[in-house]
């Protein structure tokens, strides 16, 4: 008892996978299944739609579950085998589970995990992801979910559906998921959706905003796209705008940042713009593309040359460039879940609004969007009824968010 007990106090105070390493081939023509020889099966399944297997490994890179990832509209970034790379740098590990029906896959999931003090911290951030909503495909995922925590001994598991995803929140708390207040996780956040019909996304934005986009272009201000070399001044750009708004960057350093933009710029989705004031890099945005979505990932500004207005500058290019790709959505990652709220029942005071920093976001034509709430799976019986018991106190103290 005196482990659980330790255990419990550090999911609530202190809370942010041996496997073959699996490895597939694309041809130019097709996909191929994973190699018995060097794949782990870890568990077969007889669904509506026929026999389909599940795959287990604890490696990097798997290109067949990003190409997925990006066909399918509930894939993120994420979950990609890029994120997982990138996270392996800060300590974290992962395990993913990809469900094959022949030669494709239909489903499946990545968690990344870490040994945190006395206990093994796990995100499942995304996921789990599937092509078509069929209950015992679900199920099963979950069931899967739920067994590679036990098997990487991961203490508590935070699970975050994909974006558009309405199937998991029944099925988790049937399973015996709770309600997350141990991690902070954004549950809301800004996205201009593009194409399908919809008119230009300049006509939608306020009409400052256009004037300001043309005043940067009179007054000098010059969009260029960013290399590897640019990534030392864009970090300092970013640590400026985190002091700014009382954060610490993240990435945390220079390195990492550079490892960031490495390894998704390898695969063609990074994208760093800087924009130049005077000939001097005053500000910057990091984005990357994955699938139909363009997410406007990091930003940075020293303040300088305000009158010239830099930021809109990035922001409008960005938003142009995005629809040049045919994106369907450009999301800024992150917003307060209440406030989101009342905009969307139209009861934002708009004084609040017009002081706040989604008052810009709004300008850009962007709509809140609330994302799933999070969920806690807690594998141990004893340290799942401690944390149930523990989470009136949790409500209370305001660290548990609600529809």
């Amino acid at each position: 008892m005196g482990r659980r007990k330790i255990l419990l106090h550090q999911l609530i105070h202190e809370y942010t996978g041996t496997h073959t390493v699996c490895s597939r081939h694309r041809s130019s023509m097709e996909v191929t299944a994973p190699d018995p020889f060097t794949a782990t099966v870890f568990d077969r399944r007889q669904l509506a739609s026929g026999a389909a297997s599940a795959w287990i490994s604890t490696t990097l890179s798997d290109e067949e579950w990003d190409s997925f990832l990006q066909s399918t509209p509930l894939g993120q970034f994420q979950q990609s085998s890029i994120w997982a790379a990138v996270k392996a740098g800060e300590g974290w590990r992962v395990v993913r589970v990809v469900i094959w029906q022949g030669n494709r896959i239909v489903g499946g999931f990545q968690i990344l995990s870490r040994a945190r003090k006395l206990l093994r911290e796990g995100f499942l951030n995304k996921g789990p992801v599937y092509g078509e909503p069929d209950l015992q495909l679900l199920e099963w995922m979950l069931e899967l979910v739920e067994r590679s925590a036990k098997i990487h001994r991961i203490d508590a598991l935070v699970v975050q559906a994909p974006d558009d995803d309405n199937a998991f929140r029944a099925l988790q708390e049937r399973r015996g998921y709770a309600a997350n207040g141990i991690a902070a996780i954004i549950t809301a956040t800004f996205c201009i959706p593009l194409g399908d019909g919809r008119p230009p996304a300049e006509t939608r934005m306020r009409r400052t905003v256009r004037l300001e986009a043309r005043q940067a272009l009179r007054r000098g201000v010059v969009i260029r796209e960013g290399t590897a070399s640019d990534i030392p001044d864009f970090f300092q750009l970013m640590c400026a705008t985190c002091r700014r708004q009382n954060t610490v960057p993240n990435p945390a350093s220079e390195a990492a940042l550079l490892q960031l933009w490495s390894e998704f710029n390898a695969k063609g989705l990074a994208r760093l713009t800087i924009a130049d004031c005077d000939g001097k890099p005053t500000a910057g945005l990091f984005t990357i593309r994955f699938g139909n979505r363009i997410t406007q990932w990091k930003k940075g500004w020293n303040e300088q040359f305000r009158e010239k207005h830099p930021n809109t500058s990035l922001a409008f290019e960005s938003i142009q460039w995005s629809e040049r790709q045919n994106a369907s959505c450009v999301d800024f990652v992150g917003g307060d879940r209440c406030f989101a709220h009342a905009i969307l029942s139209g009861n934002a005071p708009d004084k609040e609004l017009r002081a706040s920093r989604y008052f810009f976001l709004v300008g850009l034509g962007a709509e809140p969007r609330l994302l799933p709430l999070s969920q806690i799976l807690v594998p141990n019986r004893l340290i799942r009824a401690a944390y149930q018991a523990c989470l009136p106190l949790l409500r209370r103290l305001g660290r548990v968010e609600t529809e």
